[in-house]
């Protein structure tokens, strides 16, 4: 019988991810849900189920665990409302133990969708899901925009299926480089 390989708790895995970004910080669970995602597409192994919500893939398993790391002192949670919209989010912030030397390999991807529009993630996010379940682009793309609508203008869908690309993600389209 062979001995068990240390793996750290799946919960873990989301303390550092939000100890990666800029400040330790992660603004909203819409960003966190999808950011998880298309880490685990990566290779990030979290292993989060995911299903379709109305932001797109959703896990129940993620925030569950938010709750635990919570109660844990690794990531802390706060209310905020946007000034212009008055929408309510979540701010996390991970504690400094939440740290981990494995995450040196995701922070290019963490960096990249620091860097990019909460919309934008979430189209990458939802069409990447629908992509993995129909394998076919036109299909995914079609899905996409009846799911998310409006917010499918030309701009930001390219911008997602740039945002694949550069997560060097199967899904996106050979032409989004």
């Amino acid at each position: 019988m062979k001995p068990a390989r240390f793996k750290p708790e799946r919960f873990r895995w989301i303390a550092a991810v939000i100890f990666a970004h800029p400040g330790h910080t992660v603004y909203g669970r819409t960003r966190l849900q999808k950011e998880m995602l298309l880490l685990q597409r990566c290779g990030l192994p979290a292993d989060y189920d995911f299903r379709m919500h109305y932001y797109g893939p959703y896990s129940d398993g993620i925030q569950s665990d938010l709750n635990l790391l919570d109660r844990m002192k690794l990531v802390s949670q706060e209310p905020a409302v946007t000034e212009m919209t008055g929408k309510r989010y979540t701010i996390f912030t991970a504690s400094k133990e939440a740290r981990m030397d494995a995450m040196d390999d995701f922070q290019g991807a963490i960096n990249r969708m620091a860097d990019t529009d909460t919309v934008v993630l979430e189209l990458a996010a939802t069409y990447d899901a629908f992509y993995e379940k129909v394998n076919d682009h036109d299909r995914a793309r079609s899905l996409l925009g009846r799911m998310k609508k409006d917010k499918c203008t030309e701009e930001r869908v390219r911008h997602a299926m740039k945002l694949l690309s550069d997560l060097g993600l199967p899904s996106a389209p050979a032409d989004a480089a």
